[in-house]
């Protein structure tokens, strides 16, 4: 089992298409690897998680993806195009297997929303997403 729910997610996207390890698909990890490209996601795990189950073996991550890319009309829109992009894909995804993870349920549970700009002076835009992985030998 993978213990970095932000690295699954970045596989899981890399696996839909939607970008490239290290290239525009990245964790909070990769700082100084993301700040200076054109259009960035960056998948992090915010501090404290959901609850785990005491019964069965599942926990509850949840990560917060913030896609970051060049201020003006036609960066701004690029960001929300990529921002929509992802969020389609992650908006509810059921029994994936990622990176040896049974992840039982993968659940957008807020829309894009713009945040402001961020110290490179990029147009940021960020949701969370909560999952529901099982912890237990996946076969």
């Amino acid at each position: 089992m993978s213990n970095n729910p932000s690295l699954d997610i970045v596989t899981f996207l890399e696996s839909e298409g939607i970008g490239k390890r290290m290239t525009d698909l990245f964790t909070i990890a990769d700082q100084g690897a993301f700040e200076n490209r054109p259009l960035a996601i960056i998948v992090r795990s915010p501090s404290g998680a959901g609850v785990p189950e005491v019964t069965e073996p599942v926990d509850y991550p949840s990560v917060t993806i913030s896609i970051a890319g060049n201020y003006g009309q036609d960066g701004e829109s690029k960001v929300y195009d990529k921002a929509n992009e992802v969020y389609n894909a992650l908006r509810l995804v059921l029994d994936a297997k990622i990176s040896g993870t049974l992840y039982l349920c993968i659940r957008a549970m807020s829309s894009p929303a713009h945040v402001g700009l961020d110290e490179n002076k990029r147009t940021v835009i960020e949701f969370n997403v909560d999952l529901i992985r099982y912890t237990g030998e996946v076969e």
